[in-house]
């Protein structure tokens, strides 16, 4: 069992790395970049709350909305930097 343990804790200890990383902001702008104009109601409430998180400097943000017809936008990003 600590063997399991301890492999556990390693692998958090990668993907922590792993996530510091990561240019998060700077993959959205890019999706930014490349989204449709204009774009949906969805979408730019999703991106929003992003840009949003970013300004106050959250550590994360969850932004997955759903319509009547099940269409989505989803948006998830930020750690700060």
């Amino acid at each position: 069992m600590y063997c399991l343990l301890q492999a556990v804790q390693v692998m958090t200890k990668i993907c922590a790395e792993s996530e510091r990383s990561l240019d998060y902001y700077g993959l959205f702008k890019q999706i930014m970049k490349r989204a449709p104009v204009p774009m949906s109601p969805l979408e730019s409430l999703a991106s929003s709350a992003v840009r949003t998180a970013h300004k106050v400097k959250l550590m994360f943000t969850c932004s997955i909305l759903h319509d009547a017809l099940g269409a989505y936008a989803r948006n998830i990003v930020v750690p700060s930097a």
